[in-house]
């Protein structure tokens, strides 16, 4: 077994998917951006990590999840996306 797969071990299937989808989007929005913005990507990059909050706040709210719960879900990835947001406005 290689030290990834081991140390994803460590972690339950919800985290990781919260995980995957997270990194998944950031890659994707980061290509799109460059796409669309060619002169100055970051605010199309900033509309998506914005809309990406909202969305995964109604996942969260559609699912009932709790907002504290012991494995990482649609709230952490919304707190996850809204930090990256004022992150990247920071830079800004």
């Amino acid at each position: 077994m290689n030290r990834a797969r081991s140390r994803a071990a460590g972690f339950d299937v919800q985290t990781r998917t919260a995980l995957r989808r997270f990194a998944f989007l950031v890659c994707f929005f980061v290509f799109w951006a460059a796409l669309l913005g060619r002169r100055d990507p970051l605010p199309v990059f900033l509309v998506m990590t914005f809309i990406a909050a909202l969305v995964e706040i109604g996942v969260a709210i559609y699912r009932r999840e709790k907002i504290a719960a012991s494995s990482l879900g649609s709230w952490d990835v919304a707190a996850a996306f809204v930090g990256l947001h004022c992150l990247a406005r920071a830079v800004a």
